[in-house]
């Protein structure tokens, strides 16, 4: 028998795509980190499982990074290799940036942490990971259901054969799930569960908050030369930061007003700040990360300053960071990829609007290039 050896990267990435049952992807960043996740669920789900005689899976230990990586680069170092990683570099579909071998250490750990933003795996401390249970989540529009757990789309496929692949995240479409998944609650979680908290009402919740800044902040002695303004109340065409220094807004400062602020040292402590007459009189500290992310959309909103998102061609660009729910929501139809430039999002043309349409609600506006 004669054996075809295939040793054009393009190549070994189309069966790879092929065999996972991928989308067929229109750049290599979106191809790499398709596959990569896939097979990093695959790995952690096997690494802490074994099989029994019977075919069914027990319960092993948690798995530790190292581990995952050693794994994952002896499965795909044969497309990637490690050691010839500056071979590799090349330019995307738009000739403008550079991306590094997937199997670097910091670019594996990255795709643990969205994998886990998902819900698909968790970890547990000290480098150990472990995969979460499938669960299925009814999407808000009653036709899609949203596959979310730790493992293989393979091994998953036992509750439906019709799984998509529409981003990170797995949709199986409700006529397709097999009755018995359809019929045992302990497979499903209330979407509002998985997503996580979300305002009710964005505007009135900011709302809220700054009447508390106003009602119990407590008086301040920082000066303007000690903290930073998120300027929520003036345009901003800036996608990588959009804080100033307070001196140099003080002309801009509503008389009165509360404005979202940061301290200029090492801690970077954040806190309301309650302005009169153009100085600061009172802060109230925000410790919560995620109060922080609602915050600086809530208060742009409030202002009347839209948020942006800025697609060129599959990629959108958002900013401010968006909160974790928002976030996690948009990942079953896009890919979360970091560069040395930038993070951004990627979606198939197909599911642009998914991604919009989950933006949108919040006073997000979007500009295409």
């Amino acid at each position: 028998m004669n054996w075809k050896i295939i040793n054009n990267r393009n190549d070994q990435i189309k069966l790879l795509i092929s065999a996972l049952k991928l989308p067929n992807f229109p750049n290599e960043l979106m191809k790499q980190e398709a596959v990569i996740s896939e097979y990093l669920r695959d790995c952690i789900h096997k690494l802490t499982h074994i099989e029994q005689d019977d075919n069914f899976l027990r319960d092993n230990n948690p798995v530790h990074t190292r581990k995952v990586m050693y794994i994952l680069r002896q499965q795909l170092e044969a497309v990637w290799p490690a050691k010839k990683s500056w071979q590799l570099s090349k330019f995307d579909n738009d000739n403008s940036k550079r991306f590094d071998n997937p199997l670097e250490t910091e670019l594996i750990r990255s795709k643990l942490v969205t994998l886990e933003l998902l819900g698909d795996i968790s970890h547990i401390g000290n480098g150990f990971w472990i995969p979460t249970p499938i669960r299925l989540i009814q999407l808000p529009n009653n036709e899609d259901i949203a596959l979310i757990g730790g493992s293989s789309t393979k091994y998953a496929s036992i509750i439906s054969g019709s799984i998509s692949q529409v981003g990170l995240g797995r949709v199986i479409k409700k006529d397709n799930i097999s009755k018995w998944a359809l019929d045992d609650k302990k497979l499903w979680q209330p979407y509002s569960q998985w997503a996580g908290w979300i305002p009710k009402n964005l505007s009135e919740w900011t709302k809220a908050q700054i009447k508390q800044a106003q009602e119990k902040g407590a008086s301040t002695l920082y000066s303007y030369d000690d903290f930073e303004i998120f300027i929520s109340f003036k345009s901003n065409s800036n996608f990588r930061t959009a804080w100033i220094k307070a001196i140099e807004a003080s002309d801009d400062i509503p008389k009165r007003g509360v404005l979202l602020c940061r301290t200029r040292d090492k801690r970077l402590s954040y806190f309301l700040g309650v302005f009169k007459d153009g100085k600061i009189i009172k802060e109230l500290p925000i410790k919560d990360k995620e109060i922080l992310s609602w915050l600086r959309i809530g208060l742009r909103n409030i202002h009347g300053r839209n948020l942006a998102g800025r697609w060129t061609e599959g990629k959108l660009r958002v900013y401010p960071p968006l909160p974790k729910p928002l976030e996690r929501i948009i990942l079953l139809h896009s890919y979360k990829i970091k560069t040395p430039e930038e993070t951004a999002y990627y979606a198939l043309d197909e599911y642009k609007g998914k991604v919009e349409e989950n933006l949108k609600n919040f006073g997000y506006v979007f500009i295409k290039k």
